[in-house]
């Protein structure tokens, strides 16, 4: 899967009008993917649930018989616009935890460690300045393609090559329920950061769970029990980590030049079948790949 990241904006966290938290462009399927268990987590998935619940509506009734085949929603239009006033509280919650994880390494925190960083690295790896320059993707960015593009079902362990801040880890570890996340971030001072954030990171997200408790059902809090997020950022490059493992990966490869490209895909190689490996702006150059989507994206 590759994204185009010099374009934009498709699903952002404010509309320019109204400056308020905006839904995918397909909500309805954005919900079914959730209701299928092929989409988001178990956060978005208690919160959405508990404020339907929390409005007493009826709508939830038609959404639990669509899960068995028994039912289906209104298709006047009443009932999406009952989930869309739910569904996008609720997505904001969630980003709103996220924005608290990266309290004091947000972008321009995290351009000012990239820009005190970069010298050294490019002396002692050798990598062109052109490759390091520093982007991010936004919350919803990643929630778009999690939500509308991909198949999560099975989907356990999640690399970002490229991780800098550790945005898109932390983004990942809210909006699904994987059992391992690593950032491999080549400029050291950015992963130490990284790093640093996941204290917080841990204590927002322990927050969330509390605060939403009353909502969740014996089956989900014997769930949370045994559930584990093994979270890491690495400080090298990427050809010097084995993450054959991925189910998922991401690289922000807008700026990586064609002996970088190639690297890459030769690695990627080594990936087990089946798994989605999400690059912007430039195509993985490898046959084992077969390039399934092609979309825009906004970058930070």
């Amino acid at each position: 899967m590759d994204a185009d990241g010099q374009c934009g904006p498709t699903f952002g966290p404010q509309c320019a009008d109204c400056k308020a938290v905006q839904p995918p462009r397909d909500v309805m399927l954005v919900i079914q993917h959730m209701l299928d268990g092929r989409s988001l987590g178990s956060k978005l998935e208690r919160c959405f649930r508990g404020l339907l619940c929390a409005q007493h509506s009826d709508t939830l009734t038609r959404i639990y018989c669509m899960e068995s085949g028994n039912g289906c929603l209104n298709n006047d239009g009443r009932d999406e616009e009952e989930i869309l006033h739910v569904f996008t509280p609720a997505f904001a919650s969630i980003e709103r935890v996220w924005l608290d994880c990266m309290t004091g390494l947000e972008f321009e925190e995290a351009r000012e460690l990239h820009r005190a960083g970069i010298e050294d690295t490019v002396i002692s790896t050798g990598i062109p300045k052109a490759n390091l320059v520093y982007g991010e993707i936004g919350f919803f960015g990643l929630a778009e393609i999690f939500c509308t593009f991909l198949d999560m079902r099975s989907l356990r362990t999640f690399y970002d090559i490229g991780s800098g801040s550790g945005g898109a880890v932390f983004a990942a570890a809210l909006l699904h329920n994987f059992t391992k996340l690593c950032g491999i971030e080549i400029i050291s001072n950015l992963a130490i950061a990284s790093r640093k954030q996941l204290d917080i990171y841990r204590q927002y997200s322990a927050d969330f769970d509390q605060k939403y408790a009353f909502l969740t059902d014996d089956r989900d809090k014997s769930a949370d029990s045994s559930f584990h997020q093994d979270i890491s950022f690495i400080s090298a490059d990427f050809q010097e980590v084995d993450w054959s493992d991925a189910d998922l990966v991401f690289a922000a490869t807008t700026c990586f030049d064609t002996p970088t490209m190639q690297a890459l895909s030769r690695q990627s190689e080594y990936l087990h079948a089946g798994v989605y490996f999400i690059t912007l702006t430039q195509v993985t150059r490898s046959s084992y790949f077969i390039t399934f989507y092609l979309f825009f994206i906004e970058l930070l």
